[in-house]
């Protein structure tokens, strides 16, 4: 069961729910047009899931420790058991898995977990067998390169632990505050933080563990700092981040923190924020005892809601179709926000206004607030290769909401959210011309290949209408970018268009 928010006022509550997860419940409440429906079944509270690019999927069991497959829709039996784990307690166990970008060139497969001996370790298993057939059950792991072994893990809840990739193959790892709520304030004890780490320099084979060096990105936020620990953190301040996931058009995070004694809320996180707690809950300041650090200026979340509708907040991330999908959701949901909660099983939905992320009702959904309603125990959350949206059940399911209305393609939001274009190649600079169908926030960034922002060249409020931009070549700090491709993003009422040029030196 995960996670467990330990506050004695809902234990009650907890007992009863807990008395469901034997039993799953009935198919979720979803809008008209959508279907929730079990994809796989038979698992043993299972805490994550990841594609392999093929669609084969990777379970991980909690309290097992097993690494399960899904191949045509049938789990097989552990493909790995990991070793000294950890798993007598709520929030303990093996917690989530991700799967290396590079695939099947690097055949790696990332694993968190708590372990034997009071620490969190983070490990990279090598893939063996049938690394690109979809229908094959013949993969095995093998050859275990610690990347973090050290971390303590001094009580039973608040370790977070989700791995994501982003668009640029660096992995992210979530750590909660280890119930050591003023450390969330200081980046170097690696509690109550998000890491980023670049992997793709590890040797092959078994080893480790490495070196904090080794997992540093050049281009982190603290990467000056003098301490190993917080050159690695891409944001700070989290209580229990326990589920959250990376947009791939802007690179956001969104993440659901667990909260506190009122409120759980939802994070929109960029390079280097303090989401401030433990001296805000939500939108709420929050009484800790603890010395606000020097310069405390944390970011607000984009949603909160209390303890009347959930406990244990879970983020899905922003919804983005997949190119050649059958079941892609309607262009009106692309880059709206998607979140729930593990006991009350709700899920909800806001969009982007144009100046605040607000809720948006969709036809027939259960009532005024919830998009959906009646998920058993949601533990994690992807959007599939067919577009819909899946999601793990932690009473035993691999399930998924499809769209069952017009099929949607990819190319169906440039007519909607706007069209953006760029002089290519180009020497000095570069003329970008882009049109909105309709008024809002209008965001412009440049990223090189891989997916590291060089340049936030435009933000402002416009109406309908066609613009043109130049940027100049250089990065924010005003010095000329080498010469290569960059990707050009503009995000404007929760959708983007991208465009690419090649600079000539």
């Amino acid at each position: 069961m995960l996670p467990s928010p330990i506050r004695p006022c809902a234990a009650f509550a907890i007992a009863v729910l807990l008395l469901d997860f034997a039993a799953p419940r009935s198919y979720a409440a979803v809008p008209t047009n959508f279907v929730d429906e079990v994809v796989a079944s038979g698992f043993a509270e299972p805490t994550g899931f990841a594609f392999l690019p093929d669609n084969r999927l990777l379970v991980t069991e909690q309290r097992t420790g097993n690494v399960r497959m899904v191949v045509n829709g049938a789990a097989t039996s552990a493909i790995l058991t990991v070793p000294s784990l950890s798993a007598a307690a709520n929030e303990r166990g093996l917690l989530s898995v991700a799967i290396d970008p590079r695939w099947p060139q690097s055949p790696y497969v990332y694993l968190f977990y708590t372990r034997t001996g009071g620490a969190l370790r983070l490990v990279r298993y090598t893939a063996g067998g049938d690394l690109t057939s979809p229908t094959s059950t013949n993969l095995t792991l093998a050859s275990p390169y610690l990347l973090i072994d050290d971390i303590l893990d001094l009580q039973t809840n608040h370790n977070g632990g989700a791995l994501r990739f982003d668009t640029g193959g660096f992995l992210y790892l979530s750590l909660g505050e280890d119930a050591s709520q003023c450390s969330a304030q200081d980046p170097s004890t690696l509690r109550g933080v998000l890491m980023r780490m670049d992997v793709d320099g590890l040797p092959a084979g078994s080893g480790g563990p490495a070196t904090r060096a080794q997992l540093t990105p050049s281009d982190n936020p603290f990467v000056g700092s003098s301490d190993a620990n917080t050159r690695l953190v891409w944001a700070y301040g989290l209580r229990n981040p326990f589920r959250y996931e990376i947009d791939p058009e802007t690179g956001k995070v969104y993440l659901g923190d667990v909260g506190d004694a009122t409120w759980e809320e939802v994070d929109e996180i960029e390079a280097g924020n303090n989401m401030g707690w433990p001296f805000f809950e939500g939108f709420a300041s929050h009484s800790s005892g603890c010395t606000p650090p020097s310069g405390f200026n944390p970011r607000a979340p984009i949603a909160a809601y209390d303890h009347g509708d959930g406990i244990a907040v879970m983020c899905a991330g922003a919804y983005r179709p997949r190119p050649g999908a059958t079941s892609n959701w309607p262009v009106e949901y692309w880059g709206d926000v998607i979140y729930g909660d593990y006991y009350t099983g709700m899920l909800r939905r806001i969009s982007w206004n144009g100046s605040a992320w607000v809720p948006e009702p969709a036809p027939g959904q259960p009532n005024g607030t919830d998009w959906a309603t009646g998920l058993s125990a949601p533990v994690d959350f992807h959007v599939g290769p067919d577009g819909s949206l899946w999601w793990a059940s932690q009473s035993g399911s691999i399930r998924r909401i499809r769209y069952t209305g017009a099929a949607v393609s990819v190319d169906d939001r440039a007519t909607r959210f706007g069209t953006l274009s760029a002089v290519s190649p180009f020497s000095g600079g570069t003329d970008l011309a882009f049109a909105l169908e309709r008024g809002g926030r209008a965001r412009i960034a440049i990223f090189d290949v891989r997916g590291r922002r060089v340049r936030s060249l435009f933000d402002q409020t416009l109406g309908p209408g066609a613009r043109r931009v130049r940027w100049d070549g250089n990065d924010d700090d005003g010095r000329a970018v080498p010469s290569g491709l960059y990707l050009i993003r503009l995000e404007h009422d929760g959708g983007s268009a991208v465009a690419r040029a090649l600079r000539l030196r």
